[in-house]
């Protein structure tokens, strides 16, 4: 928590602050909906819950799809070859 932080899971400025499965997420509402009642932003953030779980890869998994790509391989070997990468979006 930092300065801003409520003990409501809320900061002064409106962003709401999630944690699903380990990975953060911040959510930004707008600066009315920070002076909600603490009751209104408990139950939005718990709505919002399970639709963040439900997304199909995780932190972990992107960044496995990402630096296992042959992609990023082109990537790296055409930066380190100063050459334009012949992407193939796999």
């Amino acid at each position: 928590m930092n300065e801003n932080d409520n003990d409501n899971g809320h900061t002064a400025q409106g962003e709401v602050r999630l944690t699903i499965d380990g990975a953060a997420a911040h959510v930004v509402f707008d600066r009315a909906d920070a002076h909600n009642a603490p009751i209104t932003m408990r139950v939005s953030k718990q709505s919002m819950s399970p639709m963040l779980a439900a997304l199909p890869l995780q932190g972990d998994d992107l960044v496995r799809q990402r630096y296992g790509s042959e992609d990023f391989h082109e990537g790296v070997a055409a930066f380190t070859d100063k050459r334009p990468a012949g992407w193939i979006g796999v």
